[in-house]
């Protein structure tokens, strides 16, 4: 969400500085939420095509979702998502995965 630019702007200009952080993957989108939104990402800090995404990609259904690519990318093998840890390099390997996704969700959308 971060590097698509997909939060609100009240948000983008509020935590500019670790927005940077994480654009230059000094600081993983997890560490963001914890350190900027008590850990919470929810739909008023994203814009609505954002959260639009985010529903559809996580499955969200009564406050139940699936993180697919998650758990078979980083979590394969581990005994649950819980396991995997919250690195710059794990960042690496998912962020360019769900950025993919979102592309795909996007042209989807608009053809």
């Amino acid at each position: 969400m971060i590097k698509n630019d997909l939060l609100r702007k009240p948000s983008r200009k509020r935590d500019l500085p670790d927005i940077e952080l994480v654009k230059r993957d000094e600081m993983t989108g997890a560490q963001f939420f914890r350190t900027n939104w008590d850990g919470v990402l929810t739909s008023n800090e994203l814009s609505d095509e954002a959260d639009a995404f985010a529903r559809e990609y996580l499955n969200i259904h009564n406050d139940i979702y699936t993180a697919t690519d998650f758990a078979e990318i980083l979590a394969a093998g581990l005994p649950t998502i819980y396991h995997v840890e919250d690195t710059i390099e794990n960042y690496r390997i998912i962020e360019p995965v769900i950025s993919e996704r979102y592309r795909v969700w996007k042209r989807d959308k608009h053809t």
